[in-house]
């Protein structure tokens, strides 16, 4: 039987870490995306543009999903919803009232593209074709860096404690790299 690992904790042959790997395709196809728009002045010329930038959202959230649901604090059956498991996630890390709104809007954001993404097929009213078009790449940055927030957010509630080693580690960009997005001006 395989072990599915929480947050950061050791893995071994027969482990699996799902969050931390998605977060890692995500980057993957995140830095390989930015070296093609490097190379390319329109991001229309660049082959599977939009496919990519899809994949990417779906890893954010598969990644959140499941870091989310790994460190739920009420143990339980069934896992809740995503957006009342990230709220509460954040409140049992302590994160300040106005700081979990602002996460939780950009997260149901985040969502609303998932759900649509991953129910994507034939829709009598197009409302999730519709949702799925409105996606654009300073869309998923934003999603980028709030992935990399609640990450951060989740990896300091576990430094706290010693029995942890996560003393080297103060941002999971420590572990994952990404690079940074050339059409995206600030």
């Amino acid at each position: 039987m395989h072990y599915y690992c929480h947050c950061f904790s050791p893995t071994t042959f027969h482990d699996t870490n799902l969050q931390i790997y998605s977060l890692k395709q995500a980057a993957d196809n995140w830095n390989a995306l930015a070296a093609l728009i490097k190379e390319n002045d329109d991001v229309n010329s660049i082959p599977h543009y939009w496919e990519r930038i899809f994949f990417i959202l779906c890893c954010f959230s598969l990644s959140l999903i499941q870091l989310l649901g790994q460190n739920s604090p009420y143990k339980k059956e069934k896992v809740d919803d995503p957006q009342p498991l990230l709220h509460a996630v954040l409140k049992d890390c302590n994160v300040e009232k106005y700081e979990r709104k602002r996460i939780g809007n950009t997260f149901d954001s985040l969502i609303r593209y998932y759900n649509a993404l991953h129910h994507f097929g034939e829709s009598i009213d197009e409302q999730q074709y519709n949702i799925v078009d409105t996606l654009t790449l300073q869309q998923l940055d934003k999603f980028r860096i709030m992935t990399i927030e609640i990450w951060n957010i989740i990896i300091a509630k576990y430094k706290k404690d010693d029995e942890n080693d996560l003393k080297e580690i103060r941002s999971v960009t420590d572990l994952i790299d990404f690079e940074d997005m050339p059409y995206i001006k600030d």
